[in-house]
C-alpha cells in the first residue's frame, strides 16, 4: 500500500489558521495523491488495505458576502451540533449543480442565480465503507432570506468569528481557500468525527 502523505503547513497571517502546503514525494506518491484528489474522473471504486470504499456524492454551498459567511447548525443526522455549509446528497440522474441549488433551498430557504465551483474534497472514516466525495460551491449572491429548516439553523459569521472549534476538523485548512475564491482539491482520513488521521490539501487552477 502507498501511503497518503500529510502535508506540511505553514502559517496565514491573514487568518490566524493553518493553510496547507502539499508536500512534493515520489512518483508512486503522487500518482496516489492525484488519484485520491479526484484528478482521475474514470476511477469509480477507491481500495485501501484490500478494502473496496464505494464513492457517495454529495453537496456542499458556502455562501459568503463581503467579510461574513453563511453557515448552517445541523440539528439531525450526519454531522449533527455542528456548523457547516449547506448541501447533501446527489440523487440519481441527478446533476452535481442541481443537487447543490436544490439541497441549499431546502435547507436555508435560499435560491442562488450562480454557483461558483470551488473545490472537491474526498473523505474516509475508518472503519466506514463509503468514500464521500464533495464537491464545493461557493455563492456571491443570492436571492430570499435565510430562514430555518427542520434540518439547518442558518446564522451570518463574520470571517475573522467563524467557529472552527464547531465544525469539521478539516474545515479551518480550506476555508482560507474558500474565502480567497481559490480552488482546491483535498483528501481528509478521518477516526470517527474529529480525529484526521492524515490528509492532503493542494490549490489547483481547474477542477
Amino acid at each position: 500500500m502507498v501511503r497518503i502523505p500529510n502535508s506540511d503547513s505553514h502559517f496565514s497571517s491573514n487568518f490566524g489558521i493553518f493553510l496547507e502546503k502539499t508536500t512534493v514525494g515520489t512518483d508512486a506518491t503522487n500518482s496516489w495523491r492525484h488519484f485520491c484528489l479526484g484528478k482521475n474522473p474514470h476511477v469509480l471504486l477507491h481500495f485501501r488495505e484490500n478494502q473496496m470504499l464505494s464513492p457517495k456524492l454529495l453537496t456542499l454551498v458556502l455562501v459568503v458576502q463581503p467579510g461574513k459567511v453563511l453557515l448552517g447548525m445541523k440539528k439531525r443526522g450526519f454531522g449533527v451540533g455542528k456548523w457547516n455549509g449547506f448541501g447533501g446528497k446527489v440523487q440519481p440522474g441527478e446533476a452535481i449543480e442541481d443537487a447543490a441549488r436544490r439541497e441549499l433551498q431546502e435547507e436555508s430557504g435560499l435560491t442562488v442565480d450562480v454557483l461558483h465551483k470551488i473545490g472537491n474534497i474526498k473523505f474516509e472514516f475508518v472503519g466506514e465503507t463509503q468514500l464521500l466525495d464533495v464537491h464545493v460551491f461557493r455563492a456571491d449572491s443570492f436571492n430570499g432570506e435565510p430562514s430555518e429548516s427542520d434540518e439547518m439553523r442558518p446564522q451570518w459569521f463574520e470571517w475573522d468569528k467563524i467557529p472552527f472549534n464547531q465544525m469539521w476538523a478539516d474545515d479551518k485548512l480550506w476555508f482560507p481557500l474558500m474565502l480567497q475564491k481559490k480552488k482546491f482539491v483535498g483528501y481528509f482520513r478521518f477516526e470517527g468525527h474529529d480525529v484526521i488521521l492524515s490528509h492532503t490539501l493542494e490549490e489547483v487552477q481547474e477542477l
